[in-house]
């Protein structure tokens, strides 16, 4: 009786593999979720660039009210990413 309690149970392996993937998968998914939203910002921030260059400056009255107008017009033409 006693080979038998002394005997170690093997468990399977398939189970720590699995949590070490899915770990790197979830880590990896979240470095790209990142990078895709620094990209939106830089797209944002480049769209109200061009914007402002097109769009006729509201004179020295205040510059709030000049970027509120960048602002609507940038979400008048829409998303740079779909």
């Amino acid at each position: 009786m006693n080979s038998r309690k002394s005997k170690k149970v093997r468990k399977g392996r398939g189970g720590k593999i699995f949590a070490i993937l899915l770990s790197i998968v979830i880590f990896f998914a979240l470095i790209i979720f990142g990078v895709v939203m620094i990209g939106r910002q830089v797209i944002s921030s480049q769209t109200d660039n061009i914007a402002a260059k097109f769009l006729p400056s509201s004179g020295s009255s205040g510059s709030s009210e000049g970027s509120d107008s960048v602002t609507d017009a940038v979400s008048q033409m829409g998303s740079a990413t779909p």
